[in-house]
Order: C-alpha cells, then sequence, then structure tokens
C-alpha cells in the first residue's frame, strides 16, 4: 500500500513538472524574443532603401503592440500632405500592396505582437526620398523617421 502511494505522488509530481515545463516554453514562444528597455514607449527604428521599396526594420519595441491598434502614416515631408493616412498595420497586407504600397513584414508570425525585427516595406515610387513615417500606438506617436 505505502508503495502504491509513493507511485502516485511521483506520478502527480512527474505530471505537474512536465505541465509547468509546458506552459514555459508556450508563454516563450507566443512572446518576442526582446523588449525595449523597461519604461521606454518608443520603437527604434532603421530605414533603408532595398531596390525599389524602403524597408523600415523595428530595432526595438516596446510590450504589448498589436498590428490591429499600431498605425503607420507617410506623409511628405515638405507640405506635410498625406501619402498614406494612418493605417493600421493589420491592413498593410500583400492584397493591398497595389492600392498601398506598404506591407507589415511579421518575422516573427507564430507570435502576436510586433517584435523588434519586424519591417514595414514600402514603394519608393509611390513614397519618394524625405517622405516622413510616423508610427502611432493607441494614443501617440511612437516611432518618426525619414525615408531616405
Amino acid at each position: 500500500m505505502k508503495r502504491l502511494v509513493a507511485l502516485a505522488i511521483v506520478g502527480v509530481a512527474v505530471s505537474a513538472l512536465t505541465l509547468s515545463f509546458a506552459f514555459v516554453l508556450y508563454s516563450r514562444a507566443s512572446e518576442c524574443p526582446s523588449y525595449a528597455v523597461s519604461g521606454s514607449a518608443g520603437i527604434g527604428i532603421v530605414v533603408v532603401q532595398e531596390g525599389t521599396n524602403w524597408t523600415a526594420t523595428l530595432a526595438a519595441t516596446p510590450r504589448g503592440l498589436v498590428p490591429e491598434s499600431t498605425w503607420a502614416e507617410i506623409s511628405n515631408s515638405s507640405d506635410g500632405t498625406d501619402l498614406l493616412g494612418q493605417t493600421a498595420w493589420s491592413a498593410l497586407t500583400d492584397a493591398d500592396w497595389a492600392r498601398q504600397h506598404a506591407l507589415y513584414d511579421d518575422r516573427h508570425p507564430g507570435v502576436r505582437f510586433i517584435c523588434g525585427g519586424d519591417r514595414l516595406v514600402i514603394g519608393v515610387a509611390q513614397y519618394p526620398d524625405g517622405s516622413a513615417l510616423r508610427i502611432w500606438d493607441e494614443r501617440t506617436i511612437i516611432a518618426d523617421a525619414v525615408l531616405t
């Protein structure tokens, strides 16, 4: 009888450890690999021209940005004219490239958040050198960059 109780206790302990390990793996897989320094609300962004496109790569992001409530806006820097009005990143898709010439390139497809390494690909012909890129969260501008 004592042996059965001991085996049951070992079985419960092994199951608990297995579930704990699975939870840790799930939590890590559903988060960005890293985030901006705690307390920072801004995004680090690097813009380069690659052929016929600008690539705006996020170097770091604050925790919790999602494509549905993060917006991109591009304007002519000389007169402020909107070239791309505030558009949710979730709407910057391959299907809409012909209309918007801007695409959210999610480099972490298993993660629901916008992460460092994710990119915006932007057409050079539609958004010329010197255009201003702004990234918004629900309330404020969290990144500014010049397409150059």
